[in-house]
């Protein structure tokens, strides 16, 4: 409670107090009730009392014990105001507690949720990789049978080829030659080389695009021993 709210209840305590004892002095003095000091005898049906008092009137002591509970009226509602107050200010403060709590597992489980989709991820990558391996070592194996060529075609050991019909044209003369180069020093090594192995490869491709240019000119048949062949070299160099 404000200063300014403390002395205008205190202002209304003196007033209200000291019209009640202007009204009990009034009222003392008209009935005679009112003296300085004396002896007062009462019956009951228990017996009779008397008493010495300095105020002889039963009126004046009602109304300065109903001003004295006023007054203990007034201060209990203002601890109970002030109980009140402090029960509030404990309200709040649980209640942003309660949300500092919420705001914090909510993160925490958004976290555990980041976790398993990154984990989900990683399980999913890693079965990728694995799959398009073995799918490669798979691809490798059957293509190497179904390409594999003759020793007739490729010696791997002194890397010379004897290319088919198709591809002794002079177009192919550049590529050919750059081809052979390679595969003879492919087979002067006895280790297997993935740099030459790597280069080997594209030049075959540079071939096989070259040879599908002369689709419709060639032979079915001629074609298709060609690209079989170009597809053996690859593979006998990977």
């Amino acid at each position: 409670m404000s200063r300014v709210n403390w002395i205008q209840r205190f202002a209304l305590y003196g007033i209200l107090s000291a019209l009640v004892l202007i009204a009990v002095h009034r009222a003392a003095a008209e009935s005679g009730d009112f003296m300085s000091g004396g002896t007062s005898s009462y019956y009951s049906p228990m017996g009779s009392y008397s008493s010495t008092y300095g105020f002889s009137s039963t009126a004046l002591e009602g109304a300065l014990r109903g001003n004295a509970e006023l007054v203990e009226a007034l201060g209990n509602f203002d601890v109970s105001e002030g109980k009140a107050a402090i029960l509030q200010q404990q309200a709040r403060a649980l209640d942003r507690d309660n949300d500092v709590q919420q705001t914090v597992a909510l993160y925490a489980q958004k976290e555990l949720w980041r976790q398993a989709r990154e984990s989900a991820r990683q399980v999913r990558a890693a079965r990728d990789a694995e799959g398009k391996v073995k799918f490669a070592e798979l691809r490798a194996t059957v293509y190497k049978r179904a390409y594999a060529l003759s020793a007739d075609e490729l010696n791997l050991r002194t890397g010379e080829i004897h290319w088919p019909a198709a591809l002794q044209a002079e177009k192919y003369e550049c590529e050919r030659r750059r081809v052979e180069k390679l595969f003879q020093a492919f087979a002067s090594y006895p280790d297997p080389q993935p740099q030459l192995a790597n280069e080997i490869g594209r030049r075959v491709d540079t071939l096989v695009r070259a040879l599908r240019t002369d689709m419709g000119s060639l032979p079915r048949d001629e074609y298709l021993a060609a690209h079989k062949f170009l597809r053996g070299l690859k593979y006998a160099a990977g």
